[in-house]
């Protein structure tokens, strides 16, 4: 990634997924278990989880390769990984789990693996062609490929909602251009396909993923409009450069996100996209 990338993630952006790492899994869990339950894991195989966070997918990972296989968690973000780290020691039979800081765009990858998975961990590449071109050598023969990642903005009121009513008091665009780093690179199946094939990917295949999230219980609106908040650059950004106004763009936020309240929680549109693919050989 480009340095202002490493910067975003590894700073106030980081920071926050390290402190509402619980609330974000909990949102995020089932987007990557429809993507994770694709690759039929189990041991002995080694598997690559891109973008790993704070740990969560690593480890379920690592539970389903158990006992003689094994999970490397690799993060551009030091603070998430440095927290990823932090949760092995409390975490049973986790032996067989090891989390990396590395940049998969620019630095080696550990080995050789049979899998390798991604929960909304590649959308933040500068150069995906570039990114996935080692992660495809670094698969064994016939090794696979699975990740989520984010549909059209239109499918996702989970992710423009929030900022873009904050926004509109704070100055800025909730969302990075068509194709930029960010959530929406992936929107556009023919680009993964096209950004997977160029890596050396075969047996490429883009299907609809699950397309709702549960943020949490109505009654919790402020909190829950942070959290969206905090998730998101942009947002963060537009915060730090105007905190005169981060009280409002919250409220705004919150106000929005009441909009979206289904049997006392606040449910929105979160339109993903699951792919596979497949390293040549065997």
């Amino acid at each position: 990634m480009s340095a202002s990338q490493a910067d975003l993630w590894s700073g106030p952006v980081g920071q926050s997924w390290v402190r509402n790492a619980l609330a974000y899994d909990t949102i995020l869990e089932p987007l990557g278990r429809a993507a994770l339950d694709r690759l039929d894991l189990g041991p002995p195989q080694r598997v690559l989880d891109i973008g790993c966070g704070t740990g969560t997918t690593t480890l379920e990972i690592g539970r389903r390769v158990r006992p003689d296989g094994s999970a490397v968690g690799v993060d551009v973000s030091r603070p998430m990984v440095e927290c990823a780290q932090a949760r092995l020691v409390d975490e049973a039979d986790a032996e067989n789990v090891e989390f990396l800081t590395l940049d998969v765009e620019s630095e080696p990858l550990p080995g050789l693996f049979d899998a390798a998975f991604s929960r909304m961990g590649v959308m933040f590449f500068d150069r995906p062609e570039v990114a996935f071109s080692p992660v495809r050598a670094a698969l064994r023969p016939g090794g696979r490929l699975a990740f989520v990642c984010f549909a059209a903005p239109a499918a996702n009121p989970f992710i423009t909602v929030p900022p873009g009513a904050a926004l509109a008091r704070l100055g800025g665009a909730p969302v990075p251009p068509p194709g930029a780093p960010g959530p929406f690179s992936f929107a556009d199946p023919d680009r993964v396909r096209s950004v997977l094939e160029t890596a050396g990917f075969q047996s490429v295949e883009v299907n609809p993923g699950p397309d709702e999230v549960t943020l949490g219980p109505a009654d919790r609106l402020e909190q829950l409009a942070r959290q969206a908040l905090e998730q998101n650059p942009q947002a963060m950004m537009a915060m730090a450069a105007n905190p005169d106004a981060r009280d409002s763009a919250v409220a705004a936020a919150a106000a929005a996100l009441g909009e979206h309240v289904t049997d006392g929680e606040v449910r929105l549109g979160a339109g993903t996209w699951v792919v596979e693919a497949r390293a040549p050989g065997a």
